[in-house]
């Protein structure tokens, strides 16, 4: 899978977790989830499951703080990728 297809995945996670459908046309790889976009903590766990869902893969909580950006979620997946 190449990052824009992760990203594409990505950014429509996070839009219909947020229930917000502008998001697909904002977000950057630059995109901070938490400042830029204004997700809160239980938002974020929505999103996680989503994305363990969607990628298969496995995100360890301590990591969810650590990936700021869309561009570290999208490093992220592609290193969690098999």
């Amino acid at each position: 899978m190449t990052d824009e297809e992760i990203f594409d995945k990505l950014v429509e996670i996070v839009s219909e977790s947020l229930e917000d459908p502008t998001l697909k046309e904002s977000v950057t790889l630059d995109t901070n989830i938490f400042t830029d976009i204004g997700m809160n903590s239980i938002a974020m766990i929505y999103i996680a499951m989503g994305i363990q869902d969607t990628f298969n893969v496995t995100i360890n909580n301590d990591d969810v703080k650590h990936n700021l950006t869309v561009r570290d979620w999208v490093n992220y997946i592609k290193s969690r990728m098999k």
